[in-house]
Parts: C-alpha cells; structure tokens; sequence
C-alpha cells in the first residue's frame, strides 16, 4: 500500500492501471508521483491528471 492512493483499478487497453491519489497540494501530488508511486517494481512510466473540484459547483 501507498500513503496517499485511495483507490487502485485494474484496466484493459494501454494503460494497465487506474490510481487515484488524493493530495492537499500539487507538491505533495508530485512527491506522491515521483518518490512512492514511481518506485513501485515494475512501474515504468505514469501519467497524471487532476480533477478540478471547482467545476461541481458551477452546475
């Protein structure tokens, strides 16, 4: 287990999984990324994308 993931998904296709991450700020996602996540054996690359939350409130 890694601190910060909240979730971790199995997929088919060109990614092999889905992990969501939950950070208070974006040098606490990176340092998530970089020294947690990337350290895994057998992580070769990632690619991360955020949600913005402000977007929820404007519907």
């Amino acid at each position: 287990m890694v601190d910060g993931v909240e979730e971790a998904h199995a997929l088919y296709g060109v990614y092999d999984f889905l992990v969501k991450v939950k950070a208070l700020s974006i040098e606490e996602l990176r340092n998530i990324t970089r020294l947690k996540i990337k350290q895994v054996s057998g992580v070769n690359s990632s690619l991360t994308l955020m949600i913005d939350d402000h977007m929820d409130s404007m519907r």
